[in-house]
């Protein structure tokens, strides 16, 4: 009787066994999966994203399931344009807003009609900022370019 693997031969009648490789244990499983990591780019994975440091793995997360980017061009974009927050779109445009003093150049009387969930909402809408969750957190991105 044949074994599995002799039922598959190659065109040049060679035995092949077809293998998959899985990320069953850790903490990079959402990264290992964005990437896309398979036989083929197994060892991108080890030389190169593994040993990232936090921020730059949440960025290449980014990158590579939001922006679609494949890892080795998401790897070559890091740190190129951008910032990431460990907060939610309302909280960063609340920050914003204080930073750059917006808030501060509206008359007191007028404060109160100011929505920053709307301003936040806009903000998204125009491609400026950008929510996504990784590892439990959320994370919002701003001024990210191609």
């Amino acid at each position: 009787m044949n074994s599995p693997s002799e039922l598959h031969a190659t065109p040049y009648d060679t035995n092949s066994e077809e293998f998959e490789i899985q990320f069953i244990d850790g903490d990079l499983y959402q990264l290992f999966a964005a990437c896309q990591i398979n036989q083929c780019n197994i060892e991108l994975w080890l030389g190169s994203i593994e040993c990232l440091s936090g921020n730059a793995q949440i960025e290449l997360y980014y990158r590579c399931s939001i922006l679609g980017d494949t890892p080795s061009t998401a790897l070559d974009k890091l740190q190129t344009s951008g910032s990431i927050h460990s907060q939610s779109l309302v909280e960063y445009t609340n920050d914003l807003l204080e930073e750059t003093g917006v808030l501060a150049s509206i008359p007191d009387h007028l404060q109160p009609f100011f929505d920053c969930n709307e301003y936040a909402r806009h903000l998204e809408i125009s491609g400026v900022i950008d929510e996504f969750s990784y590892r439990e957190k959320t994370y919002t991105v701003a001024y990210f370019t191609d």
